[in-house]
């Protein structure tokens, strides 16, 4: 699944992803479709998931030692 996951998301690609997240945030202000506290609070609801996946990618890729 890592694999998976480190090939689907090359350098490139979130290079990519980065550039267009922040052209379609200052196109959605710009043209007032939203504000920007609701940007802000999206970035916050984002980094919360990611916080909480990481959370969960560490539990369950971190084994018990044997006794």
């Amino acid at each position: 699944m890592l694999t998976f996951l480190k090939s689907l998301f090359t350098t490139p690609r979130r290079k990519a992803i980065y550039g267009v997240v922040a052209a379609v945030s200052v196109a959605l202000v710009a043209f007032g479709v939203v504000d920007q506290d609701q940007i802000n609070q999206a970035v916050q609801v984002a980094g919360s998931v990611i916080a909480a996946l990481a959370t969960l990618l560490a539990f369950v890729n971190t084994g018990t030692p044997e006794a």
